[in-house]
């Protein structure tokens, strides 16, 4: 088939895709022709010698008119254009808003790409900075398990909300379960200062944070909570099957709740 010359408006299946001839183009004696797609608005170059019955192409007996060629043609452009104006809108509204990223005085004192081209590398160069930043005195641990994935731990000061509420930015997308796939947030934020697929975050407590948090639970329940509820006791898990009928996890989840909720920032 690839020594045939193909006429325009000829019609040709390529596997399930039919197509036809636009334009036939000779340049430096190589043959090669416009392929308009019969069921989309889009068109493709194949050079004659691809087009063989080995490659999956079939000649049909069926011939477009000049003037249908030229209408789908329009099309054809048409939506090209259409797709290139699209796609120059998106890269003028990414361009925007990394500029306003970048000039963000809550974020001036952040590295860049200029100062490290990993994106992890950076986005945890970056957390530590923001976290010293706000929560001044706390000791944070930064760690990378892997160019996906971040871990931060810390020990009392803020509560999880607080410092997700400064660092969760740095976490690219999320995964969906529905399709098994991760999802990008496609955030200029992360292009400028890094991300990673995931960032966890994880707060140890201290006794006295127990403590205060037992103390909490019993000024609201002073009848139901007796003297054996302690910080060993919680310590042990032994608290997870008391006070079930107060509790809809038991007295454990209750200090669990209740020491979360304790900022010591």
């Amino acid at each position: 088939m690839n020594t045939q010359l193909l006429k325009v408006g000829q019609c040709l299946k390529h596997l399930n895709d039919e197509v036809a001839v636009s334009e036939v183009t000779l340049s430096d004696g190589e043959i090669s022709y416009t392929l308009l797609n019969l069921e989309l608005p889009t068109a493709f170059t194949v050079a004659q010698a691809r087009i063989n019955a080995r490659f999956g192409w079939t000649l049909t007996d069926k011939t477009l008119s000049l003037d249908e060629i030229r209408r789908r043609r329009e099309i054809v452009r048409v939506c090209k254009q259409r797709r290139e104006e699209e796609a120059a809108r998106k890269a003028e509204e990414e361009q925007r808003s990394r500029e306003q990223v970048s000039t963000n005085p809550d974020y001036q004192d952040l590295l860049t790409k200029q100062d490290e081209p990993s994106t992890a590398k950076l986005a945890a160069k970056n957390i530590r900075l923001l976290l010293k930043k706000h929560f001044k005195g706390i000791k944070f641990s930064v760690r990378m398990r892997d160019y996906s994935c971040i871990n931060v731990g810390w020990t009392d000061g803020p509560t999880t909300e607080e410092v997700d509420a400064i660092i969760s930015r740095f976490q690219e997308g999320r995964f969906d379960g529905m399709t098994d796939m991760y999802e990008y947030g496609n955030d200029p934020f992360n292009k400028v200062y890094g991300g990673v697929q995931y960032l966890f975050t994880s707060r140890e407590c201290s006794d006295a944070l127990i403590e205060e948090a037992i103390a909490s639970v019993k000024s609201r329940y002073k009848t139901v909570i007796g003297d054996d509820c302690t910080v060993a006791a919680f310590r042990s898990g032994k608290l997870w099957n008391v006070g079930n009928e107060y509790f809809s996890h038991g007295l454990q989840s209750a200090i669990h709740q209740a020491a979360a909720a304790i900022s010591k920032k």
